[in-house]
């Protein structure tokens, strides 16, 4: 007899800036579901050019969003518990580090 499924440790986010190692994200996508993360990708719009969006979506089920949705469109992705940047560009943690200085202040 098999054991039921154990519960998700909630939802992941995995973020991916684009550079060669974005390649690698469906490895790190498996890796958090092994963990009994549910996993959703958001890929930055250069990251399109390095990601491969339909086994993405296979994996996890979701759509990958590239874009940023309007404030009146439903959001196709569940609420994130967690978030991995990977790769993390110079460029996006100097973009969120302007952002973070222009909320905070």
């Amino acid at each position: 007899m098999s054991q039921p499924p154990s519960p998700s440790r909630g939802v992941l986010y995995i973020v991916a800036c684009a550079s060669r190692p974005d390649q690698r994200v469906p490895d790190l996508v498996q890796a958090a579901q092994s963990a009994r993360w549910d996993v959703s990708v958001i890929v930055t719009s250069q990251a399109t050019e390095f990601v491969d969006a339909s086994l993405l979506e296979q994996l996890t089920g979701y759509p990958v969003r590239s874009e940023d949705k309007r404030p009146e469109e439903p959001d196709v992705l569940p609420r994130a518990d967690a978030i991995v940047v990977f790769p993390a560009s110079f460029r996006t943690i100097n973009t969120w580090g302007r952002e973070y200085a222009t909320i905070s202040h």
